[in-house]
């Protein structure tokens, strides 16, 4: 049912790919092709849910064939964050919704200085629990879904439910992570976006039920704001009070909109359009992680729930985005207060530590702090370190820093359509920073050849090289386990827990 509706987006996304295969010089073939996809999709109901009016410039976000530059760019990544196949919040270790509303906001800021910025936040509560299957199917019949389809999704949707003894079908909520129930919800919310672009001129970036709404004007933010609420209320939906916030730039905040700072998981736009640490989420996933370590019983099973949540701080924080200096410092804090005051005055390597000399030895307390960050192949715990993630990244920050793209000097009047310059400082704003790379030594190569072999080895030929974290660990950490144990490969290969390391495998999908 997706490919019979088309949308201005793709509209524009195709176009621009078509004028940029041209500039090229593609071979005809390719630019046919192209041109029979476009045709298609212009053919295509239009499903209308993306903005047809730029919401600065007043202008046709389509203006005949031109489709380039910024335009199409950021069509594309609208699609992207609104594909019904998509799933989770996070990809490439960036929030892509995070990373656009970025980018909008410097592009905008840069482009038309002064000019006042609005930025609502609205999250719908509950959205996959509450969503009516009345309302689905209704939808769906209205759409064009044919009566065998109406009847597949209607079997999908009515789950059973045991209350008070008796069977009961669903009427409300879709079950998570099931494609189906994505596109759904997803095509719901397509409509809401219909509904409000029809009635206000606001961009909207949104992905699932998380809305951000953008624009200039006081009064089509004001308008935009009241549409959703009742679009939602009308499909017997709500937001949910405590996810909605709102800040204006350069101008004040309009009165009927919430005080809240707007916020995603754990980042936070502040009124001078900075990011920082969102405080409360930070604390209740400090709370959590705290909760989740002191449930499980084994070492090991501590150092693997810890490492877990360690790697969903890191893009939950948005290390490997460039989101400016105020963001890289509050997110640096909040890594330092993870690793060393997770537990109060005692960090992770603490409690590690503590837990075996109170269960094993107290001889533990003899042991390098080094010991516990080796990997589990040479005899350590493998525990992660976030001092050398956020040194890796803030190496990489600082690279970054010196290779920003400047604000163009000259705008045309077609400067989102054709512009070069403007679509590099753009596209510049959605960079995705790599962690740096530990520097290369005759002896570190050494090194790292002989914990790859034994790593294959162990690992029943699975491992094949090693990453940038783990060199890093080699080149910090090796000296001091070099002078305690007098090697780096103390552990006897027989006496390495080869069954926790294939689980983690499996469980990393290698």
């Amino acid at each position: 049912m997706d490919d019979n509706y088309s949308s201005l987006a793709h509209i524009i996304n195709r176009q621009g790919r078509l004028n940029h295969l041209r500039d090229l010089g593609a071979p005809e073939v390719i630019c046919l092709n192209e041109i029979r996809m476009l045709k298609q999709a212009r053919e295509s109901a239009d499903f209308g849910w993306y903005e047809a009016t730029d919401p600065w410039t007043g202008r046709p976000t389509m203006e005949g064939e031109n489709a380039g530059g910024i335009v199409s760019r950021r069509a594309g990544l609208q699609a992207e964050l609104r594909d019904s196949g998509a799933h989770g919040y996070y990809e490439n270790a960036v929030a892509p919704m995070v990373r656009l509303v970025h980018a909008e906001l410097r592009v905008m800021a840069a482009a038309f200085p002064g000019t006042p910025i609005h930025v609502a936040k609205l999250d719908v509560a509950d959205y996959f629990a509450n969503v009516s299957h009345d309302v689905l199917l209704k939808m769906l019949g209205g759409l064009g879904m044919t009566d065998d389809g109406l009847e597949f999704v209607r079997r999908f949707l009515t789950v059973p439910w045991l209350v008070d003894g008796k069977v009961q079908p669903a009427r409300r909520g879709v079950a998570m992570e099931q494609s189906l129930s994505h596109w759904l919800c997803e095509t719901l919310m397509r409509l809401m976006e219909r509904y409000v672009l029809q009635n206000a001129r606001v961009r909207i970036i949104r992905q699932i039920d998380d809305i951000c709404l953008m624009g200039p004007d006081a009064n089509e933010i004001r308008k935009a704001w009241d549409l959703v609420r009742q679009f939602l209320a009308d499909v017997g939906l709500s937001v949910n009070e405590s996810k909605c916030g709102s800040v204006s730039l350069n101008t004040d905040r309009p009165d009927d909109l919430t005080d809240a700072l707007p916020f995603w998981g754990m980042l936070q736009l502040n009124t001078d359009g900075e990011w920082t640490v969102h405080q409360p989420s930070f604390e209740a996933f400090l709370e959590s992680t705290r909760l989740q370590i002191d449930l499980r019983h084994s070492v090991f099973s501590k150092v693997m729930t810890y490492n877990e949540h360690l790697k969903f701080l890191t893009t939950s924080l948005g290390l490997a985005m460039d989101l400016g200096e105020s963001h890289r410092q509050s997110a640096n804090a909040a890594f330092t207060q993870f690793e060393q005051h997770l537990f109060g005055d005692s960090g992770i390597v603490g409690i590690i530590m503590g837990t075996i000399s109170e269960r094993y030895t107290a001889h533990a307390a003899d042991l390098p702090e080094s010991w516990p960050a080796w990997p589990v192949t040479a005899g350590g715990l493998g525990l992660r370190l976030a001092s050398i993630i956020r040194g890796q990244y803030q190496m990489a920050f600082d690279e970054r820093r010196k290779k920003r793209k400047p604000v163009p000097d000259k705008q045309p009047d077609d400067w989102q359509w054709n512009s070069s310059e403007w679509f590099e400082f753009y596209d510049d704003q959605l960079v995705t920073l790599e962690p740096a790379k530990c520097s290369d030594t005759a002896r570190m190569k050494q090194l790292v050849e002989s914990f790859i072999t034994r790593g294959k080895s162990l690992s029943g030929g699975r491992q094949e090289g090693l990453s940038e974290y783990w060199r890093w660990v080699l080149s910090i950490h090796g000296p001091v386990i070099l002078d305690c144990f007098g090697t780096f490969e103390f552990l006897l290969s027989d006496l390495v827990p080869l069954q926790l390391i294939q689980v983690k495998l499996f469980q990393r999908g290698a």
